[in-house]
């Protein structure tokens, strides 16, 4: 898959992807209100499923305190997210890893990737504030 190979600074989707997911997930409730009525404004045809899939992210990281995407960004494609919020609240940052279907299924994710992203972005946390 050509669209698999991302660079830094690439664009993925907000609401299929676990990176998207994340980032949702970290933003105050203000803000994700704000941006679903973007996303109502310029989708309006697709905000049920966007807010829906959203919600998904939500329910998914409440669970593991991550986010998952079981190919739901591309078929073939399964990834894990983890936000990271600034103690200032200047940025929102997300923290991803994913791979092919085959090679990350969703039991792996939950159980091995989701809980070691969670505690890199604990690592990356703690280094930022001390």
């Amino acid at each position: 898959n050509q669209n698999f190979r991302l660079n830094t600074g690439s664009r993925v989707l907000l609401a299929t992807s676990a990176l998207g997911r994340a980032h949702y997930c970290a933003l105050l409730e203000s803000e994700r209100e704000a941006l679903l009525r973007e996303i109502s404004a310029r989708n309006p045809s697709e905000y049920g499923s966007l807010k829906s899939s959203l919600e998904v992210g939500l329910r998914d990281f409440s669970e593991y305190g991550f986010c998952l995407s079981v190919g739901d960004w591309q078929s073939d494609v399964n990834a894990v997210g983890v936000p990271y919020r600034a103690a200032d609240g200047t940025s929102v940052l997300g923290f991803n890893c994913c791979g092919p279907a085959y090679q990350l299924p969703r039991e792996d994710l939950i159980e091995k990737w989701g809980p070691r992203l969670v505690n890199m972005v604990r690592n990356v946390e703690a280094t930022i504030l001390s």
